[in-house]
């Protein structure tokens, strides 16, 4: 038996027997806190009940939504002088969520903001930071991410993009290299892939006579469900952050199309143009995404040696719902 043979049915054996985590310990999209008409703002995330409170100095902070007393809905309270007032009972809390004359204190969210979008780390400790940032030319977040729905086992998304096979059938795509991957046992797996656009289809003839057919795809996955994806034709680049959200019935994608001050997308006469024109790509290229992994199941059984780096993209994840739960 052969090297690969051997790694390869005793990492089948290992995905056979591991379960995957239903909801990582993970950073999520809250939502937007442009033009919020009050200091209070609610949202539920898997089996978080969570509010963000915007304190006097205009930051949000991401807190547990139910009252210490006897669970009431805070984000009905008011704000008065003293802080947040429990619509129930009465209780006051400050809008950093203490419970001053108990020493309590409702349970405090990592949260960050990024151009209006407001994230929050769900979880046991928010030990690694995926949002994307450049020294020398920082990102921009959209005023708003596109948003879709998947009906398939959430990690079977971010796990697309170390389905190799899957580039040339879907995307025709064809590889120039082989894919270099690297892996932190602590939360990202990342590839690196290069291939030349192949595609028959309009958009891929397109996008191959405005820049050429040679491409390349910069794919980290943090935790499961945070992807950080840099996509190169020509000289554009294209820099995308997603977050999925698992639900029940499959999974809520949120899809943010970055752009950087130093690009032509981001210079005030050329946005207007050139932002329609990228999110196009962005969106069909994601589109036929979706369309493919629909109806979607993670059958271990039938995996075969030409999917080992999916497997090790798997068995990767396996290994992050037991780091996330110590």
């Amino acid at each position: 038996m052969s090297q690969n043979s051997s790694s390869f049915n005793s990492l089948k054996a290992q995905l056979l027997q591991a379960e995957i985590p239903g909801f990582p310990a993970s950073w999520y999209y809250f939502g937007c806190t442009r033009n919020a008409k009050s200091r209070i703002l609610k949202n539920d995330i898997g089996d978080f009940r969570l509010m963000a409170l915007k304190s006097k100095k205009g930051e949000w902070q991401v807190l547990q939504r139910n009252c210490l007393h006897m669970g009431a809905d805070l984000s009905k309270g008011k704000f008065t002088e003293q802080g947040l007032r429990c619509p129930m009972h009465g209780w006051q809390y400050s809008e950093q969520g203490m419970l001053e004359h108990k020493g309590k204190c409702l349970h405090r969210f990592p949260t960050i903001e990024r151009n209006s979008q407001l994230f929050v780390f769900l979880g046991v400790e928010s030990n690694f930071y995926p949002f994307p940032i450049e020294s020398s030319n920082p990102l921009l977040f959209p005023k708003s991410p596109l948003r879709f729905s998947i009906q398939i086992p959430w990690f079977l998304l971010s796990a697309n993009g170390f389905d190799i096979n899957h580039f040339e059938t879907v995307h025709e795509r064809v590889f120039t290299s082989i894919p270099q991957v690297q892996e932190s046992p602590d939360y990202v797996f990342r590839v690196l892939h290069q291939f030349r656009n192949a595609g028959t289809r309009l958009p891929n003839k397109l996008l191959r006579a405005l820049l050429g057919e040679a491409m390349e795809l910069d794919y980290s996955v943090f935790r499961g469900n945070c992807i950080y994806a840099i996509s190169s034709a020509g000289q554009m680049k294209n820099h995308m952050f997603f977050l999925i959200h698992p639900n029940p019935s499959g999974a809520e994608v949120f899809l943010f199309a970055l752009s950087s001050p130093g690009s032509m997308g981001s210079l005030p006469v050329l946005s207007f143009l050139f932002s329609p024109i990228r999110n196009y790509f962005i969106r069909r290229f994601f589109q036929d995404e979706i369309d493919s992994i629909h109806e979607l199941s993670f059958m271990p059984d039938s995996l075969e040696e030409t999917d080992l780096m999916f497997m090790q993209f798997i068995h990767w994840i396996q290994k992050q719902a037991h780091a996330a739960n110590k």
